[in-house]
C-alpha cells in the first residue's frame, strides 16, 4: 500500500495540490475503505463541474469541459492497474499509447490491399459507448475472471453502485 501512496503523491504533483497533510488524511481514509470494503456515506457523492468553453451556445452541454472531482476513483484505478494485465492491443485510454498508431497501421494495410486489388474488411467498436451499456454484474464477473482480488471487486461495487453526483456550472462552484 505504501507504493500506492507514493504513486498518489507523485500523480498529484506533491506540494501543489492538497499538501502533505491533505494527502495523509486522504490516505488514512483510503486505508479505512480498503480495510472495511465500504465507502463512507459522506464520501459517496461527487461534484460534476461543467466549465463553459466560451464558444457557441451556453445552453448546449456539449460546449462544456467536464471536471469530476473523484480522487478515490483514481486510487482504485491505480490499484487495478497493478492487478490486471492489459493486452498490447489496447490503445485507447492507455498511458503512452495513442489510437493514432493502429489508425496508421490500418491505413498502411488498406493501401497494400488496394495495390493488390484485394478486399479488406474492418470492424470498429466504440468501447466508450459499449461500456455504458455493459451490465454492472458483468463488469464484476470480468474482474473476477482477470483474478482481481475479491476485496477490490467489493470496493468497486460499493463505490460505483451507490454513488451520487451533483452537477454544477462553473459560476456555481
Amino acid at each position: 500500500m505504501e507504493k500506492q501512496q507514493d504513486l498518489m503523491i507523485y500523480q498529484w504533483n506533491f506540494g501543489t495540490s492538497c499538501g502533505e497533510e491533505g494527502i495523509n488524511i486522504l490516505w488514512e481514509m483510503f486505508k479505512a475503505i480498503f480495510a472495511t470494503e465500504k465507502m463512507p456515506n459522506l464520501r459517496r457523492g461527487s461534484v460534476l463541474v461543467a466549465i463553459f468553453k466560451q464558444k457557441d451556445d451556453v445552453q448546449n452541454c456539449g460546449n462544456d469541459w467536464r471536471v469530476t472531482l473523484k480522487v478515490w476513483k483514481g486510487v482504485v484505478k491505480n490499484w487495478l492497474r497493478t492487478e490486471v494485465v492489459i493486452g498490447e492491443g489496447q490503445y485507447g485510454f492507455m498511458l503512452g499509447k495513442s489510437t493514432m498508431d493502429p489508425v496508421f497501421a490500418i491505413r498502411q494495410m488498406m493501401k497494400k490491399y488496394r495495390e493488390d486489388c484485394k478486399d479488406i474488411r474492418f470492424i470498429f467498436i466504440d468501447l466508450e459507448k459499449a461500456y455504458d451499456h455493459v451490465p454492472r454484474e458483468d463488469i464484476c464477473e470480468c474482474l473476477r475472471i482477470k483474478v482481481v482480488l475479491e476485496t477490490y471487486v467489493r470496493i468497486i461495487k460499493d463505490t460505483y453502485w451507490k454513488c451520487e453526483e451533483q452537477f454544477k456550472r462553473d459560476k456555481e462552484f
